[in-house]
């Protein structure tokens, strides 16, 4: 994102100095504070607004043909409207997918069919890019975070902690969760959370677990590995991986 920023943007490097000197030398999952100054809310806003005048000062040509860059993602899934009716190539850096409508039936799955099928109703041209130029996708799929559902009730998963067996047991074993009770506001009824892997995931009552899987996955109907694993990195418990397997057995996206 910032190589495009940079090309098609004027003074580009001189807006994004100060929003770059505030990460200057950080590492991942570097937790330090960033001062956030008057300056740097204002070199942001400068480059929100220019990113939003180039893309309307450059709208598609109806007349040429479009490219669909694409990348794998365990937590995201994005679309556009500029696709409907027209002729397209999706370009990917995952060299199998090429030769998808090249294969037989036989080495298919039926989820892998009617994915195809689907896709074939908008174009069949599949191409490879490689990984270090893949970067207009990147800019988009390699988020670490997405939000938590907003449909789940987490005050009523707190109540329903209180008489959680599983919780018990799992708060009194000797194991490599780190357990935090966070207060929910407004009320502050408190959440009982594991922290050992530096975000807060909340262990989960029989009774929610179907609706945050139901949630994640729904996302980009994942198989149940990619599913788990994306389930895993917000919540725990105990059977997390079997349910989620269960759960994608069933699904017929």
């Amino acid at each position: 994102m910032l190589n495009f920023y940079r090309r098609f943007i004027p003074n580009a490097a001189e807006i994004q100095r100060i929003l770059y000197d505030l990460v200057k030398g950080k590492k991942e999952r570097d937790k330090t504070t960033i001062e956030w100054s008057k300056a740097a809310v204002q070199a942001f806003q400068t480059c929100k607004n220019s990113i939003a005048q180039t893309a309307l000062s450059a709208p598609p040509n109806s007349e040429t043909k479009l490219s669909l860059v694409v990348d794998a993602s365990n937590t995201d899934i994005a679309g556009t409207h500029f696709l409907d009716g027209r002729d397209f190539i999706i370009y990917t850096d995952h060299k199998p997918l090429t030769f998808a409508f090249q294969q037989t039936g036989e080495k298919t799955s039926p989820r892998q069919q009617r994915h195809l099928e689907f896709i074939s109703q908008f174009s069949t041209d599949i191409r490879y890019i490689s990984g270090i130029q893949n970067t207009v996708a990147d800019a988009f799929s390699r988020i670490d975070v997405i939000g938590i559902p907003s449909e789940i009730d987490y005050e009523e998963m707190a109540r329903a902690q209180t008489d959680d067996e599983e919780l018990l047991t799992l708060q009194a074993a000797n194991s490599y969760l780190v357990f935090k009770t966070i207060s929910l506001e407004p009320h502050g009824i408190p959440l009982h959370c594991d922290v050992s892997t530096g975000i807060v995931r909340p262990c989960v009552p029989k009774a929610f677990r179907t609706t945050i899987i139901n949630a994640i996955h729904s996302l980009s109907h994942s198989g149940a590995k990619t599913t788990a694993n994306a389930v895993n990195q917000r919540f725990i418990w105990t059977s997390l991986k079997k349910d989620c397997t269960e759960f994608c057995k069933r699904c017929i996206p």
